[in-house]
């Protein structure tokens, strides 16, 4: 009786993470979608800004979306690393 408790648990918690990671991943798709359409309205702004002697504004928006690029870099590493752990735990054959 122990055991099956144990295994029901241990197989809800199993489905639960893996329900929480795909909801943060389809967040974060959203956000990265958003992220690509802020990118190209600035592609587009950038050369009239510039025109208008707003390059500290262009400046400031390149490095936002430099910081961007450098935060999506660390959450796909991150991602990946998951992933990995993920695969060990939903092999582990405890029950």
């Amino acid at each position: 009786m122990l055991y099956k408790r144990l295994a029901h648990h241990w197989n809800k918690t199993k489905a639960w993470m893996g329900d929480r990671y795909n909801e943060g991943k389809k967040f974060a798709g959203q956000m990265d979608k958003l992220a690509g359409l802020g990118r190209r309205a600035f592609a587009l702004a950038a050369p009239i800004l510039d025109d208008l002697g707003q390059g500290g504004a262009v400046q400031a928006g390149m490095k936002a979306v430099e910081g961007y690029d450098q935060l999506r870099d660390g959450v796909m590493q991150a991602d990946s690393k998951v992933r990995g752990h993920a695969r060990r735990i939903a092999s582990a054959e405890l029950f």
